[in-house]
C-alpha cells in the first residue's frame, strides 16, 4: 500500500490556537499529524527563500519544497483515518487553497479566527519573546510595509496577516461550506470539550478524546526568568521528561511553571483603538461571510 495522503488541514490563523488543537486532535487514535507540524509545503511557491527576518532560518529549514519529501512525511499512517498537517501560513497564502484541492480533493478545512488586534500583539509577543523582534509594537506596526518590501517571514506582519475576510472566502469557495469548519478563538478558550465534539463530528470520528484539563500549548510571553524558561523550552530536557515520567500530571506541572514565569505585556489603549478601526471594514465583511457576529472584535474597549 502507498503512502497516503492528508485529508485534514489546519490552515491558520497564526497566533489563534493552532498549536493546542493540532496536539489535542493528535491524542485520537484515528487521527495522524506529520511532522514538523508544519510543513509549508501549499504556501512555499507562494513566497521566496530565504526570508530575512531575524530567526526566519529556523522557519525556512523545516518547510518543504518538494512533491517526494512532503509525500514522505506521512509515510507512518498506518490504519487511521484522519491524515493531517497544520501549516498556519496556508490562511494567509490563500492562493494555496487551490493547489491543496488539486492535491487532495476530499481534504476538510478546519480555520481558526481570533480578534485581529489580539492575534497581532500575540504575534508580536511571540516574536519578542523569542528575541527575534527588538521594536516596540507601535515600531513594528510602522516598519510592517518595510519588513514585507525585505522580505521577512510572515510572522512580522502584524495587521496585514489579520485581514481574514479574502482568506477565508478563498477556502470557503474552493471546499465548500461543508467542507469548511470555522472556530472562533474565544469560544475555544471559553468551552473546548464542545469545540472538540463538535470536530470530531465534523471529522467523522469517535468523540473519544478525554480533555479533563487542557494544556494550553505555544504560550506567549516575556519570561521573567529566563533561566526557567530555557530549562523548560530544552527539548532533550522534555523528552527526558516524556520517557521518566510519561504522566500527563507532570507534564501539566510543567507547562504551569512555564506560565506563571510568562509576564503578559499590555496592548496600549492607543494602539488597540487604531488597530480595531483599521480592521473594522473587513471584519464586518468577515462576519457578514460566516454568519457569526463579531461585534466583539468591533469593541474598541480592552477585552
Amino acid at each position: 500500500m502507498g503512502t497516503k495522503k492528508p485529508n485534514l488541514y489546519i490552515i491558520g490563523a497564526a497566533k489563534s490556537g493552532t498549536t493546542s488543537l493540532q496536539r489535542y486532535l493528535s491524542k485520537h487514535r484515528e487521527v495522524f499529524f506529520c511532522k514538523p507540524k508544519e510543513p509549508r509545503f501549499f504556501s512555499s511557491k507562494f513566497t521566496h527563500f530565504p526570508h530575512h527576518g531575524l530567526g526566519d532560518d529556523i522557519a525556512d529549514h523545516f518547510t518543504v519544497q518538494e512533491m517526494g519529501k512532503y509525500i514522505d512525511l506521512f509515510k507512518d499512517v498506518t490504519s487511521e483515518k484522519i491524515i493531517g498537517e497544520a501549516s498556519v501560513d496556508y490562511l494567509y497564502y490563500y492562493r494555496a487553497a487551490e493547489e491543496i484541492k488539486k492535491f487532495s480533493p476530499d481534504a476538510k478545512i478546519i480555520i481558526l479566527l481570533r480578534n485581529p488586534v489580539d492575534r497581532a500583539f500575540s504575534a508580536y509577543v511571540h516574536l519578542k519573546s523569542a528575541g527575534r523582534e527588538s521594536l516596540s509594537f507601535e515600531e513594528g506596526l510602522k516598519q510592517e510595509k518595510n519588513r514585507m518590501d525585505d522580505n521577512f517571514e510572515f510572522i512580522w506582519f502584524y495587521k496585514d496577516v489579520g485581514k481574514y475576510y479574502q482568506q477565508v472566502k478563498t477556502y470557503l469557495e474552493v471546499f465548500g461550506e461543508e467542507n469548511t469548519f470555522i472556530i472562533l478563538f474565544d469560544e475555544m478558550k471559553k468551552d473546548i470539550k464542545n469545540i472538540m465534539k463538535k470536530i470530531m463530528l465534523f471529522l467523522n470520528i469517535k468523540p473519544d478524546i478525554n480533555l479533563v484539563e487542557p494544556i494550553k500549548y505555544n504560550l506567549s510571553g516575556i519570561p521573567k526568568n529566563k533561566t526557567v524558561d530555557r530549562i523548560f523550552k530544552n527539548r532533550q530536557l522534555q523528552n527526558l521528561v516524556k520517557e521518566i515520567f510519561p504522566s500527563q500530571m507532570i507534564r501539566k506541572m510543567g507547562y504551569k511553571i512555564l506560565e506563571k514565569n510568562l509576564k503578559k505585556p499590555i496592548l496600549a489603549e492607543k494602539a488597540r483603538l487604531e488597530l480595531t478601526d483599521y480592521f473594522a471594514k473587513d471584519i464586518i465583511k468577515l462576519q457578514d461571510l460566516i454568519g457569526r457576529d463579531l461585534s466583539r472584535w468591533l469593541d474598541r474597549s480592552e477585552p
